[in-house]
């Protein structure tokens, strides 16, 4: 589709408010009241189009409409045999007749049998039809076809048809359905000035197959998917034929100050010489000394006393280790109760704040205080415990049937007091989830889940890999989209509160769940701001609360006058789009950070006056991810910002250069990527955990607050290092460098392969920065001569070790030939075979499915299913 450029734009807007024709007639819609619905308010109304659903047959309708739409089925008395005359005459004088689906079934007065009308019809057979017998519908090179630019294209409207047409008589093909037969789709029979109509597929039917249409992508922008391209597409088909009568009556433009021009005054902040001002520093690793022993050939020296019931999971959890280490059994008392013998106690009720790890040793006692488990993965991680991924096999841990505690006396805060990495929606049975497993063909939905579940979790009762990196925490903070039932609550009684369409309404019924608002409103100002301090005053200890908009709702950004006031006319350049006529159409814009921070700094402002020490949070995204130009953040705002890509350097450079900007302002930053995705649609081992590493202690030497990173796919053989690099990056109490946790990641899970394993981690991270440097698709730089010389580097790592440490060789390999077959697909995608594309889209699938149930870690598959590049093609 050609952009539509701000010329046309404003063309469409001055053509649409010239005065109506007396001689302009609504259209009728009859019929089935599901189906008329579905044109009335996704076709008609979007467009304009005036339309009334009669509710009785008369033939007044002759002279009352100018199109006249039979929908699915026709009502008593609007037959052949007592209209034919007018039918045809109303069509001759420039009326627009549309039979749709079944609605010509008894036209005739004989089932299917529309001989009798084919001087109206230009064709004499209807057919019962079926989605199976077809498989997708094509255009022909009708005028029609052609200038709906569909021409050529195919979709699979086959799904939503229960009628198809043969036995042209007269009539012109516009698409049919194909198959081992061809049957008729749509057709039109022009008639002196005007034309009949048939279309088989129903836009309800094929609608309602597709619950979501698309979603919110990197910036928040609502993008289509492909069953949202393909009902869009349908809509468009119904839009453009009922449009072709030149009679159709048109609603008279609601007078609007929607605009796509700037009002702002040019702003004066820049961000020339912004920097971070702090580099991270890092230590040597150090060894500890031996404290006292707990253990000696296998027998237990120790007990574990906990001072609660509120630390006697996390004494369980530490016994599991203990004995598995040892091959002893340590005991497990209440600390009062505990004997002479040495003791590991956890004793998180006493005075010390849960945000601190405290732990501390003496001549033959070693205490946990404070953030217990932080302590407790830190005590094991001393003792040789590795967690490189969730699992049994994940889960490092070495046999020593004699051990010593090692002399630690540590009072540590975490930087971030949130630590927080997504990874729950990766095991529901969601939306999401069902849509993933459909496309990939996996049937058996809880077993899967079972499998997924049953893998991942390495003992009954013990934490999960984010938990013993230190994730979670209490920051305080809230953020996240926080007007999901905004419209339903104030869309009556207020709606000046909601974004002002291209249309002249500011209806937000398309997703009210994702509503946009006026934010120049001042009046909503005070209500968020009022709500805002009623959280506060439910949640004291609450340091901010989230008023952070919506993103990826089908209603666009307000651009009314007011609004658009609030957007300095030099602004960073951004492409916006709006939808004209129900199709997107794309125009040059500025960002919309400062309007968005001119209503925050009002909420923040309203929560101030009452409540000084309480602030409120932001996201910095979508189309507001820019730098403001005019206006900075009041001090009371917590500024989420989304900003990092990894896929691109320029992307990434500039994202640095956004949180040097908005850290420059002194606000209490949080950091909210979607970067862990890395080259999303591609399913092969990644290697970006350098840089995600890099920038995350970047931002947290200087002054970042919280962490919380989205787009979790868990690709463990693929992705396994940067995830593990990340969770190290966000706690990392001993201050080691990214080089000296790899080398440790290596020996700890690899031993006598560290060097092999390390070699192809590294050579993933060329392969990764040469795809970013350049700009490129990932498949372009791993490509099968890069992945053969990867499995020569695996295959010798196998080579050198056994038991757990080859299992982790496999497991590794079993992510690169995940990425091998995905990438034999892309080629052939890529060379145009489509005989050789199904083939091996076949053997990609078939592979999925078997590691669903075999090895489910090695990739999750609602990550594949939902994002993955070829899994619903």
């Amino acid at each position: 589709m050609k952009k539509f450029s701000l010329h046309l734009l404003c063309l469409f807007l001055t053509l649409t408010a010239l005065p109506l024709s007396a001689a302009k007639k609504p259209v009728a819609l009859y019929g089935h009241s599901a189906e008329a619905n579905a044109i009335g308010k996704n076709v008609l109304k979007v467009a304009g189009v005036k339309f009334e659903r009669p509710s009785a047959w008369s033939k007044d309708a002759f002279s009352k409409y100018s199109v006249i739409c039979f929908v699915a089925q026709r009502p008593a008395g609007a037959d052949y045999a007592s209209n034919s005359a007018e039918m045809k005459k109303f069509v001759e004088n420039g009326g627009v007749l549309i039979f749709t689906g079944a609605s010509l079934y008894n036209f005739c007065g004989t089932k299917r049998n529309l001989s009798k009308a084919a001087p109206l019809l230009g064709l004499s057979t209807l057919i019962k039809f079926s989605a199976s017998a077809s498989t997708g519908l094509s255009f022909t090179q009708d005028p029609l076809a052609k200038k709906m630019q569909l021409n050529g294209k195919n979709f699979d409207w086959q799904r939503g048809a229960n009628a198809a047409y043969a036995k042209l008589a007269g009539a012109k093909s516009i698409a049919v359905f194909n198959g081992t037969k061809s049957f008729q789709a749509i057709t039109v029979h022009r008639i002196g000035k005007g034309a009949v109509y048939l279309i088989g597929p129903s836009l309800f039917r094929y609608s309602a197959l597709h619950k979501r249409l698309g979603d919110a992508d990197a910036e928040g922008r609502f993008i289509l998917n492909e069953a949202g391209i393909s009902v869009q597409a349908l809509q468009k088909l119904y839009r453009t034929i009922i449009l072709s009568s030149p009679n159709v009556a048109q609603t008279a433009p609601v007078k609007s100050s929607w605009g796509i021009k700037p009002l702002g005054k040019a702003g004066k902040l820049t961000y020339t010489d912004v920097k971070f001002h702090n580099q991270p520093e890092f230590k040597a690793p150090a060894a500890l000394p031996e404290a006292f022993k707990i253990s000696e050939n296998g027998k237990a020296l120790a007990q574990i006393a906990y001072a609660s019931r509120h630390d006697r999971s996390a004494a369980r959890e530490l016994k599991y280790h203990l004995d598995a280490i040892t091959g002893g059994k340590f005991a497990i008392v209440e600390l009062k109760r505990a004997g002479k013998m040495p003791l590991i106690v956890l004793d998180g009720a006493g005075n010390v704040s849960k945000n601190m790890m405290v732990i501390a040793t003496g001549k033959d006692r070693i205490t946990l205080q404070g953030n217990i488990e932080l302590g407790l993965f830190y005590l094991l991680e001393k003792l040789g415990c590795r967690f490189l991924w969730p699992g049994k096999l994940g889960k490092v841990i070495p046999r020593k049937a004699t051990l010593s505690v090692p002399q630690i006396n540590i009072r540590h805060t975490p930087m971030l007091s949130g630590r927080k990495i997504r990874h729950g929606s990766m095991t529901g049975t969601g939306d999401r989830t069902l849509l993933a497993m459909k496309r990939l063909g996996i049937k058996d939905i809880p077993g899967y889940v079972k499998a997924w579940r049953t893998a991942y979790f390495e003992a009954k009762g013990n934490s999960s890999f984010y938990a013993w990196h230190g994730g979670g925490g209490t920051s305080g903070y809230s953020w996240g989209h926080s007007f999901g039932g905004f419209y339903k609550q104030y869309g009556k009684s207020n709606p000046e509160f909601f974004a002002l369409q291209p249309d002249g309404s500011r209806s937000q019924a398309a997703s009210p769940e994702r509503c946009r608002l006026c934010l120049s409103n001042k009046k909503l100002a005070e209500v968020v701001g009022k709500r805002s301090l009623a959280i506060f005053k439910k949640r004291p200890a609450h340091i901010a609360a989230s008023i952070c908009l919506n993103d990826g709702g089908r209603a666009r950004f307000c651009m009314c006058e007011e609004c658009r006031k609030l957007d300095p006319v030099n602004g960073s350049p951004l492409k916006m789009s709006f939808p004209v006529n129900g199709i997107s159409q794309t125009v040059n814009y500025v960002a919309l950070t400062d309007r968005v921070f001119t209503f925050s700094n009002r909420v923040a402002e309203i929560v101030a006056r009452e409540m000084p020490d309480k602030k409120v949070s932001v996201y910095v995204y979508s189309s507001y991810s820019a730098p403001p130009t005019a206006v900075k953040p009041h001090p009371n705002l917590v500024l989420v910002s989304t900003a990092m890509s990894y896929t691109n350097d320029n992307h990434r450079n500039r994202a640095r250069h956004t949180l040097a900007a908005l850290s420059s302002f002194g606000n209490d930053l949080v950091w909210r990527p979607n970067a862990l995705r890395g080259f999303e649609g591609v399913i092969a081992p990644q290697n970006y955990a350098r840089k995600m590493f890099d920038d995350t202690e970047l931002l947290k030497a200087n002054g970042l607050k919280a962490v919380d990173f989205d787009c979790n796919q868990q690709f463990w053989a693929c992705k396994g290092l940067v995830y593990y690099m990340l969770a190290k990056a966000i706690w990392n109490p001993d201050r080691l460098s990214y080089d000296d946790i790899f080398d440790d990641y290596c020996r700890s899970g690899f031993g006598a392969a560290a060097g092999d394993i390390k070699a192809y981690w590294n050579q993933l991270e060329k392969l990764f920065d040469e795809a970013a440097a350049k700009g490129v698709d990932y498949n372009d730089v791993f490509n099968l001569a890069a992945i053969a010389k990867l499995e020569k580097i695996l295959a010798s790592a196998a080579a050198k070790v056994s038991g757990n440490e080859l299992a982790r060789v496999r497991f590794l390999q079993a992510g690169l030939n995940l990425g091998k077959v995905h990438t034999r697909v892309y080629d052939a995608q890529k060379a145009q075979n489509t005989k050789l594309y199904k083939q091996r889209r076949q053997e990609y699938l078939q592979l999925l499915r078997k590691l669903a149930f075999e090895d489910p870690l090695v990739v999750n598959m609602h990550g594949v299913g939902f994002k993955g590049r070829f899994a619903h093609r």
